[in-house]
């Protein structure tokens, strides 16, 4: 895994953050650095759905933005994965993420790799599914278009099925965002970015990570059509809803 030094030069002007190769190649270490708790939340949802699905054949898992497929070998180091067959469908705009997804050893006799690129702006076609994965995507698609996709996903979920939906938040609270804004940072500096690292990426993502409140992102899924949903992860400005499909 390489280590993330890419924000220590400003290699983004404002606003101009993408998934591009250089990113991809450093992302998980970035990601680890950056999102508290990662691989903690993968490891929860992987455990919620093996025991709410285990004793099903077969399950569809929607993961959209994908990235290098985190949930998916999360899912496949469980001791209980191959308990049923997995449709597993990677959703990503970046075609280097999608490269990175397409090494992971997958054994064909007890699940299928499906790399989709595909904009998520744009409308996308779901097909059945009992799960799907909103982690850390909703935050870079544009404000007016989340709805549209929840709406989608919730009508091709199968009754029982779930949505995961993790987001880096805002609060209404002036105080609170920054109280939370400065634990973040020092969550960072922590894990050995420096100061001017943690202001040339947060400059970079300017207008292209735009985040929801937690009460508006229940809202959306409220809307969506989702009567169970739920809070099952939270660390100051992060948190992660499950929503079930009555």
């Amino acid at each position: 895994m390489l280590r993330d030094t890419l924000f220590d030069q400003p290699v983004f002007e404002q606003g101009k953050f993408c998934f591009n190769k250089d990113v991809v190649a450093v992302f998980d270490d970035m990601v680890c650095r950056s999102v508290p708790f990662y691989h903690d939340v993968l490891s929860i949802m992987v455990d919620i759905v093996i025991d709410s699905f285990g004793s099903k054949d077969t399950i569809t898992i929607y993961d959209l933005g994908c990235s290098t497929g985190n949930f998916l070998k999360c899912l496949l180091s469980h001791k209980h994965h191959n308990s049923f067959f997995i449709n597993y469908r990677g959703v990503d705009s970046s075609v280097e993420m999608l490269k990175q997804l397409s090494l992971i050893s997958f054994d064909s006799s007890r699940g299928s790799l499906q790399s989709i690129h595909h904009d998520l702006n744009h409308d996308f076609k779901f097909h059945s599914m009992q799960v799907c994965l909103f982690n850390l995507v909703l935050q870079f698609i544009n404000p007016d278009k989340r709805l549209a996709l929840l709406r989608q996903c919730y009508r091709a979920l199968s009754k029982g099925g779930f949505c995961f939906v993790i987001e880096k938040i805002v609060c209404d609270n002036h105080d609170l965002q920054s109280l939370f804004t400065s634990q973040y940072h020092r969550f960072k500096e922590k894990n050995g970015y420096s100061k001017d690292a943690i202001k040339h990426k947060d400059r970079s993502l300017h207008d292209v990570l735009v985040p929801f409140s937690l009460d508006e992102n229940k809202q959306l899924l409220i809307d969506s059509g989702f009567k169970v949903v739920h809070p099952f992860f939270q660390w100051f400005n992060f948190s992660g809803l499950l929503a079930i499909k009555e």
